[in-house]
Order: structure tokens, then C-alpha cells, then sequence
């Protein structure tokens, strides 16, 4: 009786692995995987994810370099101003000849140029030269520009240092401000003398600059000593 009872377990395990190794069970554990479809499916998602990071990193990089474009040029904005804010605070009132021989006044201002003599030269190798320097404001294509000499009264071939201030500058307007409060588009004005026959004195200088990037500014700069 055991004995039977024995044998038909052993048929029944038997069976149970014929069973489990039969084609529909590889069918079965074939199905576990991925299909086409899924595949298909996740590499659409995978391209959509991949170009979206892509579309992300080309921003944040063009930001980037609009970030340093702009700095630049809020450098360079901040230089020109340091620079007109010191030849003007280091004016002084000498006179100069031209290479013609003709005198010209210590300050000399027009509507888009300006001229001037400046204390303040800088020696760093302490040379036997004068520490006064002419030097001059001129806008030219956009560009404007200083000019410096380094003698006062220039001859005919006088070499001029000339270095960029600043870029993309659409316009230069400058106006004279004498002591008592009347502008002049020009310095020294076509009247130096007042209604009661002093002479006119400059107080200050106003500079318009119409820049790409910035659009118009407006800066005042005022003379810490007034000279005739």
C-alpha cells in the first residue's frame, strides 16, 4: 500500500517538470521581456528627454554669454566714466599753443569734442617731463576716443597717443555750464563776458551718450576749481 502510494507521487513529480519545461512555459518566460513596441516606446522618451536637456544647456550657454557681453561693456561704460571724471576733476588752467603757433585756451569744448590741459601725468619711470598733459575727447564712427600729446605745445609732428574709451556710442553731445547757471554749447562761449562785463568761469561739463547697449545716459561732471 505505501509502496503504491510511493509510485504515483514520483509520477506526479515527474509530470509537474515535463510540464514546467514544455513550450508553453518558454513562452511564457519569453513574455517577461521587452517587445519591439516597448522598445520603440522608451528610446521616443529617451529622445524627448535627451533634447529637452539639450534645448536646457544651449540656454543656459547663450545666457551665459549675453551674462559676459554685458559685463564687458558695463566695464567699459564704468571705465569711460572714471576716465572723463578725472581729467576733469585734474583740470587745470594753462593755455597751450597749436602746432601753428596759435594760442589755444586751457579748455576747449565743442558739441562732440572736447580739449583740455590736465595736471596728474602719470611717471612711473619718474622721467624728466612735465607733469601737465593735453589730451582730447573725440567721437569718431561710434568710437569714441582720447588723444593725449605728450608735450603741451604740440609741433606739426608731434606723434599723439590714442586709445579707445568706448564702442557702439551712437551719439556724443557735450554743453558748458558757466558760474552763473547759463549752458553753452561751446567753451569758451562766443560772449565771455557776463551782463556785467566779468569773465565767465566753467562749473561744469555735462556729457549726453546715446550707447547701443545702454541707450542715453547723462553724466555731470563738476570743475573742483573754476578757471577762466
Amino acid at each position: 500500500m505505501l509502496i503504491e502510494q510511493a509510485e504515483k507521487r514520483l509520477v506526479f513529480s515527474v509530470c509537474s517538470i515535463k510540464r514546467s519545461t514544455s513550450p508553453n512555459a518558454t513562452r511564457h518566460f519569453t513574455q517577461c521581456g521587452f517587445t519591439l513596441l516597448e522598445l520603440l516606446v522608451a528610446l521616443a522618451i529617451f529622445s524627448i528627454m535627451a533634447s529637452m536637456a539639450y534645448a536646457a544647456l544651449n540656454n543656459i550657454l547663450k545666457a551665459d554669454v549675453i551674462l559676459r557681453q554685458q559685463s564687458e561693456q558695463l566695464a567699459a561704460l564704468q571705465h569711460t566714466f572714471t576716465r572723463m571724471a578725472l581729467d576733469i576733476e585734474q583740470y587745470t588752467g594753462r593755455s597751450v599753443r597749436d602746432p601753428h603757433g596759435d594760442k589755444l585756451a586751457a579748455l576747449v569744448g565743442m558739441p562732440q569734442q572736447l580739449s583740455l590741459t590736465r595736471t596728474g601725468r602719470a611717471n612711473p619711470l619718474r622721467r624728466k617731463q612735465s607733469h601737465l598733459q593735453r589730451l582730447r575727447w573725440q567721437l569718431e564712427e561710434q568710437v569714441l576716443y582720447r588723444e593725449s600729446w605728450p608735450v603741451l605745445d604740440a609741433a606739426q609732428n608731434t606723434q599723439k597717443q590714442r586709445i579707445v574709451l568706448l564702442n557702439a556710442v551712437e551719439n556724443l553731445q557735450l554743453r558748458y555750464l558757466d558760474q552763473q547757471g547759463n549752458w553753452h554749447v561751446q567753451w569758451p562761449p562766443l560772449k565771455p563776458l557776463s551782463v556785467n562785463n566779468t569773465q565767465l568761469q566753467l562749473n561744469a561739463v555735462e556729457v549726453q551718450l546715446s550707447v547701443t547697449a545702454w541707450g542715453k545716459l547723462r553724466w555731470l561732471f563738476e570743475l573742483v576749481n573754476s578757471f577762466k
